[in-house]
């Protein structure tokens, strides 16, 4: 029927922007100013020039986003873990050449990630213990 086929699209439709909506709600736009206390702007500048966004979030909403890499790209958005975590700038930079390198927007050259990303995987871990 025709009508039942335009309603599913209608209901995907509405569900992509809700779902579009609960990400934009639930990670916050990183500005210059942040990125540069973190010294990620050199990289940030990158990915923007390629027409990409950074935005963080907490460590139960990072956890659940960074891991639809669809999602981030239908934003184009580049994902990190909210400063207040408490990663260091190290393990902020390996995190986002990671998801770059993942998204096609930076040559896979990852030797030197394996224990940034380990160190910062278990301060994540531990700030979702902790109820942050």
């Amino acid at each position: 029927m025709p009508g039942a086929e335009h309603g599913r699209d209608r209901s995907r439709s509405l569900a992509a922007r809700l779902d579009g909506a609960l990400f934009r709600l639930t990670t916050r736009r990183m500005g210059p100013r942040q990125l540069r206390a973190l010294e990620l702007q050199p990289l940030a500048d990158r990915v923007r020039a390629q027409g990409w966004q950074i935005r963080s979030a907490g460590p139960r909403w990072f956890t659940v986003w960074s891991g639809d890499a669809a999602r981030l790209a239908q934003e184009s958005t580049l994902l990190l873990p909210a400063p207040w975590i408490g990663l260091t700038e190290p393990e902020m930079l390996a995190i986002l050449t990671l998801q770059a390198q993942r998204q096609g927007l930076l040559p896979a050259d990852s030797g030197w990630l394996g224990p940034l990303i380990q160190s910062g995987r278990s301060k994540l871990w531990l700030a979702q213990r902790s109820g942050a």
